[in-house]
C-alpha cells in the first residue's frame, strides 16, 4: 500500500470517506449528508488575532457530547 501525503504548511485540506459527505459551499448546514453532525474544533485561544486562528470542521456519526466517558 502506498501512502499519499498532503504536503504544505498552513494550507486547507478536505477528505471524505463517502462521496458527498462534505457540504459544498458551506461549513455548518442545518442537515448534513448521511445524517452526520457538524462540529467545529479550535486549537487557538480566543484572544488570538483572527488571522492566527486554527480550526477544523469535523462531521461525526454522533455528537461528541454523546460519546461515553469510559
Amino acid at each position: 500500500m502506498t501512502l499519499q501525503y498532503m504536503p504544505g504548511f498552513g494550507n486547507d485540506f478536505e477528505t471524505e470517506a463517502l462521496p458527498g459527505a462534505l457540504p459544498q459551499g458551506m461549513n455548518s448546514p442545518q442537515k448534513c449528508n448521511y445524517g452526520l453532525y457538524g462540529e467545529q474544533l479550535s486549537g487557538t485561544a480566543f484572544t488570538a488575532p483572527c488571522h492566527q486562528n486554527e480550526r477544523t470542521w469535523c462531521y461525526r456519526i454522533r455528537p461528541s457530547v454523546k460519546h461515553s466517558h469510559r
